[in-house]
């Protein structure tokens, strides 16, 4: 996807929308527990958060809302972000709704569906432009977690360099922060 919209297939990115969550009920599970840094956007909204961050780059503003559970952590967590070029990004992420998960760039001369981005299990890329049939792009399936471990190993043995290095890491750190401080104080937070 990130290939397809740096070539230009939707023109210039304008938008990003991104969502996963699926139904929690066990308030012992680790992802419940404040201690343990729980909460969904910890969990589930890191990816919508890294979706993002992979097509935009990074955010300079963020806003957001969080529910949070009878534990204390987010059970349910909403956010707007924007990019350099006016690009706005908007995810939720959450523990009490069905499971969904996906990821979309619109720009003006279409945009891109990934449906299952997170776990790959649904693989393709759809390619939606007004007036056209959607154009379904091929992609093989594939064990995500096969290839992350795979550059892992590259990476451990100097053949390659991590894909997601510590500039991410640290990108993501403060995307996440962020979020957390405009859901805590109600405000738009500046990066």
């Amino acid at each position: 996807m990130k290939q397809l919209v740096d070539e230009g297939a939707i023109g210039e990115l304008r938008l990003i929308r991104t969502h996963f969550s699926f139904t929690l009920t066990d308030l012992r599970n680790v992802r419940m527990l404040p201690e343990l840094k729980g909460g969904a956007l910890m969990d589930v909204g890191c990816y919508c958060v890294s979706g993002q961050r992979l097509l935009a780059g990074e955010p300079e503003t963020v806003v957001a809302q969080q529910i949070p559970s009878t534990t204390g952590v987010d059970v349910r967590f909403a956010g707007a972000m924007t990019f350099a070029g006016d690009v706005l990004g908007h995810f939720d992420c959450g523990f009490d709704s069905s499971n969904r998960s996906s990821l979309e760039a619109a720009g003006p001369d279409g945009s891109l569906v990934v449906r299952d981005p997170w776990h790959c299990y649904d693989t393709g890329i759809e390619l939606r432009r007004d007036g056209e049939p959607t154009e379904l792009i091929a992609v093989d399936p594939i064990d995500s977690y096969q290839l992350e471990l795979e550059n892992l190993s590259d990476a451990i043995r100097g053949e390659a360099s991590p894909l997601l290095g510590r500039a991410d890491a640290l990108g993501q750190a403060r995307a996440i922060e962020a979020l957390y401080r405009a859901a805590e104080s109600g405000e738009r937070v500046e990066l």
